[in-house]
């Protein structure tokens, strides 16, 4: 059975978070177009609500039956392989309903008590059956990637995107068109639409993923499941996959609780801003403040545009943590320790390779980018650009904390995950409730309170990484390389950038720029010798 090796892995799942991004903004923008600050406000609520939900019933469950997985192949358990996703996919099935049940259950009181948005109330309802779909293509993605075989979750994940865009921007559109033919007016009604499909979509990749399944199968032949002689009990491989999913599960279900109490704490903590000093809003936005949707519209503006553009770096070397997880279990399993700690160096380094520059040029151009993306939005920029530069220290901390923590669950320390999360998440929620109340920084104080937060998760990841996995990390070759290359390229850029654009239109300038500043930046890391042969024939081979 071929296996992929970690680059190659890493660079399938690359190419897909490529195009998966690309696609996501053709989604976004005009969504957020569509939606504005305050629409876009309703969205993010519901997505703050649900994804508690689905993080307990969803999350984790890749993780574990990729570690499960490639341990019982690479002793050659292929009928236990087998059983794994068998009884996966009947115990995730119960959970995925059960959870989708309740989601549209505590919908009503949530929004309405909790939240205080009751608006939202059709959204949570409407991505709701994403919690069972979510199961199910959970664990066919950790199934092919315990095999070493990223294809099937790369190919689902562009189509899924595709699906997006096609059934959510059209019933959008569709939406904005018909928001007042229904007992659901308006942008609320808008937003519901959008979410409907993202469900859609949701649905049409897991069936596409099962009929992949049924066509190309596993690479598992019948010779090889006759060659193992035995498995173990349905009960024993439940509690495998639970010790191992539940903390990632409670890990994440805190961090997405986090943003559940975002939208609790900034809200609250922006209606504070605003009765402190109403001067200073009315003269930056011009507006009156008697509208109770100016908070709504500035946690929304924050959401759609600043945390789109941030999110696009760590979802990306996020795949670093995916790809590595079967890798490490294997050397784990096999006692070959010394290989553990070069392939965690050589991890982080590829991590800072990308996230440093990029988080540097984002904070270089977060203007540029803003105005770019989102030309019609000059009120949503003007809320939120000072939040997308201060976010920009956090990018690299949430990158580089990203494989460390796949590493420490495929090293069997998935409760430390939970430590973790749930230190960062009390530090972000303080932080939120007193900088947030500042008028100055308003919503740029939550971005304040996420740059300390993703600080603390990388400090408390490599402590603990270091002290578990005995594992010394090379912060010379892994930081200041890159960040000396990094410092080069965005220089090059803005140089070039402020010369070109007094000829140049700015769309023509910015291409240039970045064009020159990466040729820089590949140049610079020549100079700098920072891959060796041996690095980059594991990267490709092993």
């Amino acid at each position: 059975m071929k296996k992929q090796g970690f680059l190659l892995s890493s660079l399938i799942l690359i190419i897909t978070v490529i195009i998966t991004k690309i696609l996501g903004l053709i989604y976004k923008i005009p969504l957020t177009n569509i939606l504005g600050g305050e629409g876009f406000g309703y969205y993010s609520v519901a997505y703050s609500v649900f994804m508690p939900m689905f993080s307990i019933s969803v999350s984790g469950i890749t993780q574990s039956i990729s570690r499960l997985v490639s341990e019982n192949a690479i002793f050659e358990r292929y009928k236990n392989v087998r059983k794994i996703k068998r009884v996966a996919l009947l115990f995730f099935s119960l959970i995925g309903i059960a959870f989708t049940l309740l989601t549209v259950i505590i919908a009503l009181p949530v929004c309405v008590y909790i939240v205080k948005e009751p608006s939202s109330i059709w959204s949570v309802i409407a991505i709701s059956p994403c919690i069972f779909i979510g199961t199910q293509l959970s664990v066919l993605r950790g199934y092919y990637e315990g095999l070493r075989n990223m294809t099937p979750t790369a190919f689902t994940e562009v189509l899924e995107s595709c699906f997006k865009i096609v059934f959510g921007l059209g019933l959008a559109f569709w939406g904005a068109e018909n928001c007042d033919r229904f007992f659901i007016k308006g942008l609320p009604f808008v937003s519901a639409c959008a979410i409907s499909g993202v469900t859609i979509a949701n649905l049409l990749s897991c069936m596409i993923l099962i009929i992949y399944q049924k066509i190309k199968g596993d690479g598992i032949t019948k010779q090889m499941i006759n060659s193992d002689l035995s498995t173990d009990r349905m009960r024993d491989l439940l509690q495998a996959i639970l010790k191992i999913s539940m903390p990632i599960a409670i890990a994440f279900a805190i961090t997405t609780l986090g943003g559940f109490i975002d939208t609790l704490t900034i809200n609250h903590s922006i209606r504070n801003a605003i009765r402190n000093s109403p001067e200073y809003f009315s003269h930056k936005f011009g507006l009156t403040f008697s509208d109770e949707s100016l908070p709504t519209f500035i946690y929304g503006s924050y959401t759609g545009l600043t945390l789109t553009i941030f999110g696009l770096i760590p979802s990306m070397v996020s795949i670093f943590g995916k790809s590595i997880l079967p890798v490490i279990s294997e050397d784990m399993a096999r006692g070959y320790y010394n290989e553990v700690s070069k392939k965690i160096n050589s991890v982080l380094f590829i991590t800072a390779l990308i996230s440093i520059p990029s988080a540097m040029g984002i904070f270089t151009f977060s203007d540029e980018i803003l105005t770019l993306l989102f030309p019609t939005k000059a009120m949503e920029i003007l809320a939120c650009r000072d939040s997308l530069k201060i976010l920009c220290a956090g990018m690299v901390f949430l990158c580089m904390s990203s494989p460390i923590y796949s590493i420490l669950q495929a090293i069997s320390k998935p409760k430390v995950s939970v430590r973790i999360m749930l230190t960062a998440c009390v530090v972000k929620m303080i932080l939120n409730y007193y900088l947030v109340s500042i008028p100055r920084l308003n919503i740029a104080g939550a971005a304040v309170a996420a740059t300390f937060s993703y600080g603390i998760i990388l400090l408390m990841s490599v402590y603990e990484l270091t002290k578990v996995a005995k594992v010394k990390i090379s912060y010379r070759k892994i930081f200041v390389k890159p960040f000396f290359a990094s410092f080069m390229c965005v220089m090059t850029a803005k140089s070039c950038f402020d010369l070109v654009t007094m000829h140049s239109n700015f769309v023509l300038s910015l291409v240039i720029s970045v064009f020159l500043g990466v040729i820089i930046y590949i140049f610079s890391l020549y100079l700098l010798s920072v891959l060796t042969k041996n690095e980059i024939k594991w990267l490709f081979f092993k």
